[in-house]
């Protein structure tokens, strides 16, 4: 059959239309590529690809005469298929990757065009148009692995169309449309990766300031796994090896303090104790008060005047750097950052294309579409995955480990936040039945948000077989979290200055299952939120560390932290600050929590109260705003099941004058969160914070 075929030229004019669309519909979401800083994973662009391939596929199925020589119709099909594969089987080559994908697409095109006996027209058509797309990926694979400037992408671009435009001359080819049509299309696509080359940001790590470093400065580094409560710890007791990695850390390498509570149930106010060395009263980075009349969308931030834990490692010559999870609670807008050279709170790249571009319109369809993550060419970077608007342990330790490897000789103070054990529960596909207990046919992510509400409000319980669903995909969360915090830790241990570096691995707070009729965290002061895991590897001449490994039963607070880095740097330790260094001296625990309005507004008679909570020896006391008062025995009752107040009223009153008078509240406290921005308050509800 002659190429000159009519009905191969207007299949093949057809076809070569429809992937011309998809390319430039490839193009003009490319920019919200950049939406976000920091390197993207060539797994992602995969993914990404694999959606712009299915759009190709799609509009050359609707454009696209039946065609009888099917052998010719398959090959076409499978060239964009496969330059949808080439990314994530080549990024690891580096720059030599970016000029394969760039060479082989080039070569395709032109063995496309060659006048070859037997070259059928939609194999043409489809090289031309497979070239165009490849140009489109090319600086975002280059960005990801290599600094390789967007000029290749560009020139391959160009060298594309020149082919689209001289296969359109070809004698009987006839196999792409004619210059009407061919013309637009090229100017198009020009534009668009002349657009990409401009705006494409540079690929470079941050680096140290060029100062001189001072090597007698040890690093130090702070992790936070944000929500691990520390009963689902083989090294606290639990039945289940959740995180064998840290385990075998801390037994090895740490000291492991068992007597650790944070100073609120919440991330912002236990973060800004860890960096303040103040309580959540003094530092002003939480809730506002049920009693405030005009409250933030969410809370206030951190006092202007307080210093920072990395405003002060910074003056003394530290690089601060930062990479968490969590970037709602712990947004820059809430004072958190400053200090830090570095605060990269991103959100996952999925989840920030889905807010920059179309797809945030197919929000609504979020579960069945889900059901294409289960398709390989889809599932490498979850694309379609629900429930993960932050970047996965994975993604965090990647970061961390490029940053330790940017510093350099420079002496760092890294704080890492991972947010994997938090709500709603999402472990990864291939580690999600670690642990049995999960219901077949339930949501994978937990509890919908209606169930959480009626049994914090109290109108029901959580069934048996319910908490089991949680804590199995709570545990398998833990697992998941601890292979990829094992990565950070080896790659510590092989850092030249290990043996001086001072390592805190700790919680901001714990996770409720049913116990005192509550889920999730925020609402209460009891132990199964407040109790968190605590264990430090000090470096070699860290004042006033214990020899490790050992085991301590000891009241730390997470302000106790603030002055521990501080002693850790060769700074000494603020006055009028909270926190004391390794617990010494201390004989009390002390929690605050303010339950945010919105959740006030489920059951008054039951949440709408501020919470104060202290402890000692082995007795705890919870005071409500309302004037109700609990007593606990933590020796013979640890689960915090029996009130005691009413029959041990010498031990009640005792504690409650040692509780002190509650911090004054004013009515007219001015509108500190104001400055909580639209994309914050977005992060809020897509971590679940605000609905």
């Amino acid at each position: 059959m002659p190429i000159g075929n009519a009905r191969h030229r207007r299949w093949g004019a057809r076809l070569a239309a429809g992937l011309a669309c998809g390319t430039l519909a490839n193009a003009f979401q490319m920019p919200f590529f950049w939406t976000v800083p920091g390197p993207v994973p060539p797994s992602f662009f995969a993914s990404h690809l694999g959606v712009i391939v299915a759009i190709h596929l799609l509009l050359a199925a609707l454009l696209a005469d039946r065609c009888d020589d099917r052998p010719w119709a398959l090959a076409a099909l499978a060239l964009p298929i496969a330059l949808a594969l080439w990314p994530s089987v080549h990024a690891e080559a580096g720059t030599a990757g970016v000029w394969v994908l760039f060479a082989a697409t080039a070569g395709v095109c032109a063995l496309g065009v060659l006048p070859l006996p037997g070259r059928g027209a939609p194999l043409i058509a489809v090289a031309v148009g497979a070239a165009l797309g490849g140009t489109m990926v090319g600086p975002q694979l280059a960005r990801a692995q290599t600094e390789v400037a967007a000029a290749p992408s560009v020139a391959a671009c160009a060298i594309a169309v020149g082919i689209l435009l001289l296969a359109a001359r070809l004698p009987r080819g006839g196999c792409v449309p004619r210059p009407p049509v061919t013309v637009p299309i090229a100017v198009l696509a020009v534009a668009a990766a002349i657009f990409l080359g401009r705006v494409a940001p540079s690929a470079d790590l941050p680096r140290p300031p060029m100062a001189m470093p001072r090597p007698s400065l040890p690093p130090a580094v702070l992790i936070v796994l944000d929500t691990v409560r520390v009963d689902h710890l083989q090294l606290y007791g639990y039945e289940r090896d959740t995180m064998p990695r840290l385990n075998r850390f801390a037994r090895e390498q740490a000291v492991v303090i068992d007597g650790a509570v944070a100073n609120s149930p919440h991330s912002l106010p236990t973060h800004a104790s860890l960096f303040t060395g103040l309580t959540p009263p003094r530092h002003g980075a939480q809730f506002p008060s049920i009693a405030d009349p005009s409250p933030p969308a969410y809370a206030y931030p951190l006092a202007r005047h307080v210093p920072t834990l990395a405003g002060l490692l910074s003056a003394r010559g530290y690089w601060t750097v930062g990479v968490l999870a969590n970037g709602g609670a712990l947004a820059p807008d809430f004072g958190l950052d400053r200090g830090f050279a570095v605060y990269d709170a991103s959100l996952d790249l999925n989840f920030a294309m889905k807010l920059e571009t179309p797809w945030r319109a197919a929000s609504e369809w979020s579960e069945p579409l889900a059901m294409l993550s289960r398709v390989p060419l889809f599932s490498d970077a979850e694309f379609f995955e629900y429930g993960v608007p932050y970047r996965r342990a994975a993604r965090i330790s990647d970061r961390a480990i490029s940053l330790i490897d940017a510093a350099g000789d420079h002496p760092f103070f890294l704080f890492v936040n991972y947010f994997d054990a938090h709500s709603p529960y999402n472990p990864p596909a291939s580690g999600r039945d670690a642990f049995p207990g999960r219901l077949a046919g339930r949501s994978r992510l937990g509890l919908d948000h209606r169930t959480i509400m009626r049994i914090n409000s109290g109108d029901r319980t959580l069934a048996p077989e319910e908490r089991a669903h949680l804590v199995a995909l709570y545990d398998a969360e833990l697992r998941y979290l601890d292979r990829h915090l094992g990565r950070l830790l080896d790659h510590l241990q092989r850092h030249p200055r290990w043996n001086e570096m001072l390592v805190i691995v700790t919680s901001d707070h714990g996770e409720a299952f049913g116990e005192h009729r509550f889920v999730e965290h925020g609402m209460n002061l009891y132990g199964e939120l407040t109790r968190v895991p605590l264990i430090v590897k000090p470096g070699v001449g860290t004042p006033g560390a214990p020899p490790t490994p050992s085991r301590l039963s000891r009241i730390v607070e997470s302000v106790d932290l603030f002055p521990i880095v501080l002693a850790h740097a060769g700074l000494g330790a603020l006055p009028r600050i909270d926190g004391r260094a390794w617990g010494l001296g201390r004989e009390h625990a002390r929690t605050w929590v303010r339950v945010q309005q919105r959740s006030v507004s489920w059951r008054p008679e039951r949440l709408a109260r501020n919470l104060r909570a202290i402890q000692r020896d082995g007795w705890k006391l919870i005071e409500w705003s309302t004037g109700r008062l609990e007593l606990y025995d933590l020796e013979n009752d640890p689960g915090e099941t029996r009130d005691l107040a009413a029959r041990n009223p010498e031990r009640r009153d005792a504690l409650r004058l040692l509780l002190g008078k509650p911090a004054r509240v004013s009515r007219n406290a001015p509108r500190r969160g104001a400055s909580e921005t639209p994309e914050t308050l977005e992060r809020l509800r897509a971590l679940g914070y605000l609905r």
